[in-house]
Formats: structure tokens, sequence, C-alpha cells
């Protein structure tokens, strides 16, 4: 029930962590490589939705979602699922 109360695009991270049992930022640092071995791209399979600079190169690039987003996510679908324990 609780899973089902998590909003897009977080749910899918919720799901990974508890059915794959992996951890927060094991998931978020996916990456399409890591799972479609004949594309070979490297791109973030849970992308920021913004883009950030890098400090020393100045580059501009897309990272992974930050983890705070995903617990904000996890903790507004406790309250809306109403489930008493913590």
């Amino acid at each position: 029930m609780l899973l089902v109360a998590v909003d897009e695009p977080h749910r899918l991270v919720c799901q990974l962590l508890y059915g794959a049992g992996l951890r927060l930022m094991e998931c978020l640092m996916l990456r399409v490589k890591d799972l479609d071995f004949d594309r070979k791209t490297w791109h973030w399979v849970f992308p920021s939705p913004t883009l950030s600079i890098d400090p020393r190169t100045k580059v501009r690039r897309r990272h992974h979602q930050y983890e705070h987003t995903v617990g904000r996510a996890l903790s507004q679908a406790v309250a809306r699922s109403q489930i008493p324990k913590k």
C-alpha cells in the first residue's frame, strides 16, 4: 500500500529499494549501461531534473537525483497512506 502512494518518478526508486534490496545511492547512481549492455550509453537511470555546473571544469552536466528528494517523496507517501507505524 505504501509503494502505491509514492508519486512518480520516485515510485520506481522506492520499488527497487524494497524489491532489489539496493541502498539509496546505489539505486540513484544506476546508469543505463548497468542495465542495457547492447546500447552502451552512459546516462543516469534516475537523472536530476536540473543541470549543474562542475566547479572545476565549468561544464554543465546532469547528475543523478538528489537522495533527499526520494526521502521527501517517501515521507509524503507515508502521510497519505495514513500508516500509523513509524
